[in-house]
């Protein structure tokens, strides 16, 4: 049996930008930990601009989904700039799938400005 990959969460300042990378599988196990983790960001007080790379995670439940779409909103609501960077195999399915893709601001990492300088940088939760 394979054993379930904990959701790591790396945020890194650059500029005017905070980057997350997500990592493992994110499910409703991980919820709480991820909405805590981007508390400040999503309050748009820590940044304008914030961008969500999904190209590590290898699993997404409908829980990720939601949390994915209420970030959105909260965007729309606090004003700060939302870029997510498009997962991998089935995190990419499911995305295209629903059409949540297409709802959400996804972006390629190449379209990301600023990914050569590096300022904070830290594992929030693993």
């Amino acid at each position: 049996m394979i054993e379930p990959q904990p959701l790591e969460i790396r945020l890194e300042r650059r500029g005017d930008v905070t980057f997350v990378e997500l990592f493992g599988e994110f499910d409703m196990a991980e919820k709480q930990r991820f909405e805590s983790a981007l508390a400040p960001v999503a309050s748009g007080v820590d940044s304008p601009g914030l961008v969500v790379d999904l190209r590590g995670l290898t699993f997404m439940d409908s829980t990720g989904l939601r949390c994915l779409l209420e970030l959105g909103e909260k965007s729309r609501e606090v004003g700060f700039e939302l870029k997510v960077i498009n997962g991998t195999g089935p995190v990419r399915r499911v995305l295209s799938l629903t059409g949540i893709d297409s709802i959400l601001p996804m972006c390629d990492a190449s379209e990301v400005p600023d990914r050569g300088r590096r300022r904070e940088s830290g594992v929030v939760a693993a």
